[in-house]
């Protein structure tokens, strides 16, 4: 994955740039999530799924793989005004052995990003 902004169209779609290198096929799953306060005290913070997608992309191949946002997402981002800091995790299943990073990325709306110019 390049890129810590990843922009969401106006159809709540988040496109994210993947890239394959090595010498076999990659394959896993993406998942963006938000961490929120608990409403309890004594309570530790609550991980709330925003969207997830599988991929398969081949190897020494690139493409955009679109998460389609879930109605949490939707809100969540309304209301932070069009840019939400969240974690995109990348679980990769292939090759072996399996494994999973998180990065920090900002979700920007595509209306948003463009009138900041």
């Amino acid at each position: 994955m390049s890129g810590r902004l990843i922009g969401v169209s106006r159809d709540t779609v988040a496109s994210v740039r993947l890239a394959c290198a090595g010498a076999a096929n990659c394959r896993g799953k993406l998942v963006l999530t938000i961490a929120r306060a608990a409403s309890r005290r004594g309570k530790s913070s609550l991980t709330i799924a925003l969207g997830a997608v599988r991929y398969s992309l081949r190897r020494g191949s690139a493409a955009t793989v679109r998460i389609r946002l879930n109605a949490t997402a939707r809100r969540t981002l309304r209301l932070a005004r069009g840019s939400l800091t969240v974690t995109l995790t990348i679980e990769q299943t292939q090759p072996k052995p399996a494994r999973n990073s998180s990065q920090r990325v900002q979700l920007i709306e595509q209306s948003a990003a463009h009138s900041k110019r």
